[in-house]
This record gives structure tokens, C-alpha cells and sequence, in this order.
């Protein structure tokens, strides 16, 4: 990640958590009040020295 490459994480809820909780500087018992969609990727910009600049859930569009 600090080298500007994307990076994709599909992993356990788990050690998603525990990402998570990294990125965001969450306290354990924020990280289990945090709602992770499932299904549902959340995309995160991270600054130079890896801090979160922001962070977004990707909605896919369907049309039918």
C-alpha cells in the first residue's frame, strides 16, 4: 500500500476487523460496533505516511 499500488483484501470478517481497526484507529470495542456490509468493498486513499485521507463504500450499480 505505501507504494501508491492498489491493493485488494478479501479475507476473513476477522482479519478484515483487524485491518479496519488499524486504518481507523478504532478501540476494540469501536471495531465491534463498526458495521461491515458483506459484499459491500470499502475503498480507502491513504496519505504519504499511511494515514487514512478518506474512505468510501463502492456501490455497484446494477441495471436491468
Amino acid at each position: 500500500m505505501l507504494r501508491g499500488q492498489r491493493t485488494t483484501g478479501g479475507r476473513p470478517r476477522n482479519s478484515l476487523r483487524a485491518l479496519i481497526m488499524v486504518l481507523e484507529k478504532l478501540t476494540p470495542e469501536g471495531i465491534l460496533a463498526r458495521e461491515l456490509a458483506t459484499g459491500a468493498p470499502v475503498i480507502y486513499r491513504l496519505n504519504a505516511d499511511a494515514t487514512v485521507a478518506s474512505s468510501s463504500i463502492w456501490r455497484c450499480e446494477r441495471q436491468g
